[in-house]
């Protein structure tokens, strides 16, 4: 189906407004949308692409919105997409998406430095330097791949709206052809980290449950600690995590562990850290399992063709261990993201020593990077040292940052899941007697 499309660039935020069926009154409708950013010259409507936000903009459109809210939704998205631009700052508007990375790269840098309000001579010369600094670390790697980035701050929906038209991005399946149902909410991201906007349209009711019960709970298991700390909400609000040998929890707006001392760890009040061990047991490969997952769910339908093993390994139990990929972990506070994030890198040369597709997973203050296993265009598996090795060192906007881990999430066993949480201020610590 065709779309209108409208796509802003920001600093605050992107979106890209898409209204159907192309009619009569929708191109109507989308030309007095034009006309908030443009003028009309011998009946001809200009639209410039660059713009600076002022509060009569904002309530243009904001009026805009109302007036067509109702019978097009997604407009209460774009307004509010509109209102996060700061009176003042600069924003582009163009009628299809930036696709080249160089591109994108350059428009974002030249919006951070529009947006320093400089002299003139000084915006050139920082944007300048801006786009020398930039390029020169991700040169290589923009030749070499296509970025795309997916946030859920918006409401987004992955695949064909009308549920009969609908295949299964995993087992294959459609209404008419394997009798499944599309009648459930599929999240490309799990709800419990967040996720209340990226919706895959194409995950049948039989797989979102049978991911929901198995390995998306070692995922999340996985950031229990985070979900609290930052308070995560899920269906049921913010969760309290029980231990074998404690809790915790978000109280009155702050983090609160309850903890019961082993017989040799000493004085209670002494503890620097403590150890809590999980009722869930996790199995690692489910995690990087997770992640790959989240992966499949976003990328092109068209690009599906290249992970069929990949989506055959995500539906298998896993009955012994394989070598994978060891997966990159960065505890980043600068790099904080306020929604769960999940980057793309799909390789668009035939560079063989790199992989096909790499996916980086953030939330809050955590990076994950990985690469999705078994694709057909991969000639190499990357999970010895040495290939892992030039495929990272291929990837210069991450190793130009200190701290990372790489750990290998490959055992299908499940095991105890051990958390130890170093004391800080920000964490009170109570005496826990009688732990669930």
């Amino acid at each position: 189906m065709q779309e209108l499309e409208f796509h802003l660039y920001s600093m605050e935020a992107s979106y890209c407004l898409a209204i159907s069926p192309i009619n009569a009154d929708s191109v109507a409708q989308f030309a007095e949308l034009l006309s908030i950013f443009g003028h009309y010259k011998d009946d001809d409507l200009f639209v410039r692409p660059e713009h600076v936000m002022t509060q009569e903009l904002k309530e243009k459109v904001r009026a805009y919105c109302d007036r067509y809210e109702e019978r097009n939704p997604v407009l209460n998205k774009f307004k509010k997409s509109i209102s996060n631009i700061a009176v003042g700052n600069h924003f582009f508007v163009f009628a299809k998406e930036i696709s080249s990375n160089i591109e994108v790269v350059c428009l974002y840098n030249y919006l951070n430095t529009r947006n320093m309000k400089l002299p003139e001579q000084d915006f050139i010369e920082t944007y300048n330097n801006s786009n020398v600094e930039h390029l020169s670390i991700l040169g290589a790697l923009i030749e070499h791949y296509h970025i795309d980035v997916s946030s859920v701050d918006t409401r987004t929906h992955i695949g064909k709206s009308d549920r009969s038209e609908r295949i299964c991005r995993f087992c294959g399946k459609s209404t008419a052809v394997g009798g499944v149902t599309f009648k459930k909410i599929a999240h490309a991201i799990p709800e419990a980290l967040g996720n209340k906007g990226l919706i895959l349209n194409e995950e049948c009711d039989d797989c979102n449950e049978r991911f929901g019960n198995t390995i998306e709970q070692d995922l999340i298991s996985y950031f229990n600690f985070h979900r609290v700390f930052w308070a995560i909400k899920g269906k049921n609000g913010v969760p309290k995590i029980s231990f074998k040998n404690g809790y915790f929890e978000r109280k009155e707006n702050k983090f609160v562990i309850g903890y019961k001392p082993g017989p040799s760890e000493g004085a209670f009040k002494d503890l620097k850290e403590v150890t809590l061990v999980s009722h869930d047991r996790i199995a690692t490969v489910n995690i990087y399992k997770s992640l790959c997952k989240i992966a499949i769910s976003v990328i092109d339908a068209d690009k599906l063709r290249h992970f069929g093993r990949t989506i055959s390994w995500l539906l298998a139990d896993e009955l012994c261990p394989q070598v994978l990929p060891k997966v990159a972990i960065l505890n980043a506070p600068q790099m904080r993201v306020e929604c769960p994030q999940i980057v793309l890198y799909h390789r668009q040369s035939a560079q063989e020593n790199l992989p096909h597709l790499v996916g980086e997973f953030k939330f809050k203050t955590l990076l994950l990077v990985f690469i999705v296993p078994f694709s057909d265009l991969d000639t190499k598996t990357f999970s010895s040292d040495e290939e892992y090795s030039e495929f990272w060192e291929s990837f210069p906007n991450y190793t130009a940052v200190d701290g990372w881990k790489f750990k290998r999430f490959d055992s299908p066993q499940k095991r105890d899941y051990l958390l130890t949480v170093g004391l800080t201020r920000s964490i009170t610590l109570r005496l826990c007697e009688d732990p669930v």
